[in-house]
């Protein structure tokens, strides 16, 4: 089972609503740089196809990545790994043109890699997104469920309820974000990431000021040294119109060192 990471802090610009930036799911791309001839590509390995790929993803140059995720996969078709980076490269593919047939291939590429893993959940995150860009909200709640499901570690369901949450909160439902949140918190109640991304996401996406500013003083109650948890707060305040609290906060987080 893959471990996942502890989720990065959202930056925060002081030009609310932009206060949240959306945690993208954490993906590697992984494509390889197309050879010229094709006695150079059969000393090639599925290892070196897919590391190639990397840059070529990076890069943007899709298409060619594409072609070196087909190659890798030639050569080792049931690297779930592979699988994921393909459909990862091809969903970027179709967001750059809008071309939704990209991302029916990329769903495609991401069903082989969870039937290759079914205990690993990142293919199933990345399917995820790919449905929510084809407008298939539910179908993507779904996959969000089978992820949690899957998921053997707290850490990982408190995460994934965060993705549903967020979901919820761009669809402008109110108690199903909060709802989702509340298991988030269930899940992990220590987490100070989840507790401030939280109250970024109830203040920049719904703009529930009030809510988010609970969620920042839970945050402090963790850790009352963290300056971005204060620099947060200080933003939820403004926004309410509560200016001289607003000021104490940005100060304070200066003081730790947060200069926002």
């Amino acid at each position: 089972m893959r471990t996942v990471k502890k989720m990065k802090r959202v930056q925060i610009d002081c030009k609310l609503p932009k206060l949240y930036a959306r945690a993208k799911f954490a993906l590697v791309l992984i494509a390889l740089a197309t050879l010229c001839a094709s006695a150079l590509a059969q000393e090639e390995t599925a290892d070196s196809w897919f590391k190639k790929g990397q840059e070529l993803g990076r890069n943007g140059s899709y298409e060619e990545a594409v072609k070196a995720y087909d190659n890798a996969l030639k050569l080792e078709p049931k690297n779930a790994e592979a699988w994921i980076g393909n459909g990862t490269v091809l969903s970027l593919w179709a967001s750059s043109t809008h071309d939704e047939g990209l991302y029916e291939d990329a769903i495609k590429a991401f069903d082989e890699a969870i039937e290759l893993d079914p205990q690993q959940n990142r293919g199933r995150l990345v399917k995820a997104n790919a449905l929510l860009n084809l407008g298939r909200y539910n179908e993507s709640l779904e996959i969000f469920d089978e992820a949690i499901e899957a998921a053997s570690q707290n850490s990982e369901k408190a995460q994934i309820w965060f993705e549903k949450a967020h979901l919820f909160a761009e669809q402008g439902n109110y108690n199903e974000t909060t709802e989702a949140l509340e298991k988030v918190f269930e899940l992990a109640p220590q987490d100070i990431d989840l507790w401030i991304n939280g109250g970024i996401l109830l203040s920049a996406v719904l703009g529930r000021y009030d809510d988010a500013l609970k969620y920042y003083e839970r945050a402090l109650q963790i850790d009352p040294k963290d300056g971005y948890a204060w620099y947060a707060r200080g933003e939820a305040l403004k926004s309410l119109g509560r200016n001289s609290e607003a000021d104490a906060a940005f100060v304070k987080a200066k003081e730790l060192g947060y200069q926002g």
